[in-house]
């Protein structure tokens, strides 16, 4: 078992260490953006649904409310460093899926293009590692057609 306990400390190591990677590659996009040179980073996700029930109160953990139907809604925040901070807010019954994270980049995207010229950026999209959500083909379907179509034209990184 020792054989065995070392080989998972060594993978679980090397997932540390990955993770790290990913972090300082983040954080040195992240400076150049908040510097606003010719990089901008959008790091976009969601926030878990049952973190807005209502109400929120501690009675409410009880077995007795267990089948109370509450109020909720998604949350969805988009940073686009040195430049804003974008929140969504939608009814729980409206899906929370790519076409709705295409949906608010691409409104991120316009509201940055009024203000600045995008053909100038360089735009990396941070997102977490759900599928369902940003890493995904529709995501990247959407990024490739902006791209393709010249709307936008920036180099696109997904980390």
């Amino acid at each position: 078992h020792i054989y065995a306990r070392q080989k998972q400390q060594q993978a679980y190591h090397n997932h540390l260490h990955s993770q790290y990677r990913d972090r300082l590659q983040y954080w040195g996009h992240r400076g150049m953006s908040r510097s606003r040179g010719t990089e901008l980073v959008i790091i976009c996700d969601g926030m878990d649904q049952s973190k807005f029930c209502f109400p929120r109160h501690k009675i409410m953990k009880s077995k007795d409310f267990a089948s109370f139907q509450r109020p909720r809604c998604h949350v969805v925040g988009m940073i686009l460093h040195g430049r804003a901070i974008l929140f969504a807010i939608s009814d729980a019954d409206l899906p929370k899926d790519a076409s709705t994270h295409c949906e608010l980049l691409a409104h991120a995207l316009t509201w940055i293009s009024s203000m600045e010229d995008l053909a100038n950026l360089s735009v990396t999209l941070q997102c977490d590692n759900t599928p369902r959500e940003c890493k995904n083909n529709v995501m990247l379907a959407f990024l490739a057609s902006l791209v393709a179509k010249g709307s936008w034209p920036f180099v696109s990184k997904i980390l």
